[in-house]
C-alpha cells in the first residue's frame, strides 16, 4: 500500500493519545485544564485561519464535518456550557475516529489532498486532538442524561442540512470545493470511491447500500457513546471510585457566575439585609 508509513504514524500517535486519556480519566480537574486549552487553541487557530483565507479572497470555508468539530468544541468548553458536551464530544471523538478510518483505508488520499507537508501535519494533529478531545470528554467529565440524546441528533443533523445548503449552492455560493465534500460523498454514497479503484463507476444499488449502513453506524454510535459513558461511570460508583473535584468548571459561564457571586459576596451586610427586606415587601 502506498504511503502505508503515514497510516503507520497516525496510529502511533493516536496509541499514545489514547494511553494518556487513561492516564487522565481519573483527573477530572486536569482533565478540564487540558481540554480546555486544547480547545480554546483549536477555536482561535480554526478562527484565524478562515479568516485569513477570506483576507486573501480565497473561497474557503468550514464545510466539512471535522471543520464544524473544531469550533463545536471550542465554543462548547470556551462557553462552558455543560449540555453541549456530549455532543461535542460526539462530533469530536466522529472526526477523529473518520481520519482514522481514512488514513488506515486510504493513507494515499490523506497525502495527496493536503496543499503541502505543513498543511498535511496540521491537518493530522487537529484530527488527532479531536479524537483526543473526544474520548476525553467520554469517560473523564461527566454522566450524561440519556434524555439529553435529542441534542446530539439534532446538532449532527443539522450540520448536514447545513453541508446540503452549501452544497447546492444556497449558502457560501462561491465555495470553491463544493465537489469534494465528504459529508455529500457520504448522503450520496459515493464516498466509496476512496477504497475502489479509480475510474470505477459506483452502481445505484451500492450507493443506496452504503447510505443505510452509514445511517445505521451513525444510530448505533448515538446510542454507542452515552451508553459507554453511563456505563463508565455507573462502574465508578458501583466501585466507589467517583469523580473528586465534580463541581470544578472552566468557562465563560463560570466566570460570569464567578463575578456575580463576588459582587453579591461583597456588599455590606445593611445593604444585603435591605435588598432581602425590600424584596419581600415586594411580594407582599
Amino acid at each position: 500500500m502506498e504511503f502505508w508509513w503515514l497510516g503507520l504514524a497516525v496510529w502511533i500517535v493516536a496509541i499514545a493519545l489514547i494511553v494518556a486519556v487513561f492516564r487522565l480519566r481519573n483527573n477530572r480537574k486536569l482533565s478540564m485544564q487540558v481540554i480546555f486549552v486544547l480547545s480554546l487553541f483549536l477555536l482561535v487557530f480554526k478562527s484565524v485561519e478562515f479568516a485569513s483565507y477570506r483576507g486573501a479572497g480565497k473561497a474557503l470555508y468550514p464545510v466539512e464535518f471535522s471543520h464544524l468539530s473544531y469550533f463545536i468544541l471550542g465554543a462548547t468548553m470556551v462557553s462552558g456550557i455543560k449540555k453541549l458536551r456530549p455532543f461535542a464530544g460526539f462530533c469530536s471523538l466522529a472526526s477523529g475516529l473518520g481520519f482514522l478510518v481514512a488514513t488506515t483505508a486510504s493513507p494515499a488520499s490523506v497525502y495527496n489532498s493536503a496543499y503541502s507537508i505543513y498543511f498535511m501535519i496540521v491537518s493530522i494533529a487537529q484530527h488527532l486532538i479531536l479524537l483526543f478531545a473526544g474520548l476525553l470528554l467520554l469517560f473523564a467529565f461527566d454522566r450524561y442524561s440519556i434524555k439529553d440524546i435529542w441534542i446530539s441528533v439534532v446538532g449532527v443533523a443539522a450540520i448536514f442540512v447545513f453541508s446540503a445548503l452549501v452544497y447546492n449552492r444556497i449558502i457560501y455560493k462561491d465555495f470553491a470545493n463544493r465537489d469534494e465534500m465528504v459529508i455529500i460523498e457520504m448522503i450520496t454514497g459515493t464516498i466509496l470511491r476512496y477504497v475502489l479503484p479509480t475510474g470505477f463507476v459506483i452502481p445505484i444499488w451500492l450507493r443506496v447500500g452504503t447510505v443505510i449502513v452509514l445511517l445505521a453506524v451513525l444510530i448505533g454510535a448515538f446510542a454507542a457513546y452515552y451508553l459507554v459513558n453511563n456505563k463508565i461511570f455507573d462502574k465508578r460508583e458501583k466501585n466507589g471510585n467517583q469523580l473528586k473535584d465534580t463541581d470544578y468548571e472552566l468557562g465563560i459561564k463560570t466566570l460570569i457566575i464567578y463575578f456575580i457571586n463576588k459582587k453579591n459576596n461583597s456588599k455590606p451586610p445593611l445593604q444585603k439585609e435591605q435588598g432581602a427586606v425590600g424584596d419581600n415587601q415586594a411580594e407582599q
